[in-house]
């Protein structure tokens, strides 16, 4: 139903635990593009519970750079003709070429690349985690990464066993 940041705050009122949920993940969002932004995604709003969930962009192979797997999946749209046209005919066909590339590369990558390296992923929570202790002492819940689906794991093979690792 949605990102945890987005169905927290309606799952705890459910409860009768009041909540005010401050959500900054972004979408394809990986741990070392929020630690240039951690004072004004973190510790600014000095929470008492800081839930972590990242991963699963982060292991993901890197046969695609993130920024245009970004573009052609953006769920933002645009009323301008000319942009709706290209993001209604002409990413969908670059999409599914580059989708099929992407799955065949996948299945000869034996885990050499990755969106982030596994020690900067490391790294960066530790960093983070650590930074966020020191300033505001929440509870910190650093999630597991959520096993990919089988739509995920057909166009990226291997992605199972990567998430394992990470």
């Amino acid at each position: 139903g949605g990102t945890y940041g987005e169905q927290l705050a309606a799952l705890l009122a459910d409860r009768g635990i009041p909540t005010v949920v401050s959500h900054a993940g972004t979408w394809f969002g990986r741990i070392s593009d929020s630690v240039p932004h951690y004072e004004r995604d973190v510790r600014d709003h000095f929470a008492d519970v800081l839930v972590v969930n990242y991963g699963m962009a982060e292991c993901q192979s890197a046969l695609l750079p993130t920024p245009v797997v970004r573009h052609l999946t953006t769920w933002h749209r645009t009323s301008r003709p000319g942009a709706r046209a290209y993001r209604n005919k002409v990413v969908p066909a670059v999409w599914r070429t580059l989708r099929e590339y992407q799955r065949w590369a996948a299945s000869r990558d034996d885990g050499r690349t990755h969106r982030l390296n596994p020690r900067r992923f490391v790294t960066d929570m530790t960093r983070t985690i650590d930074l966020v202790r020191k300033d505001c002492a929440p509870l910190v819940l650093l999630l597991d990464i959520d096993p990919p689906g089988e739509r995920l794991e057909h166009w990226l093979p291997g992605t199972a066993v990567r998430a394992r690792r990470y």
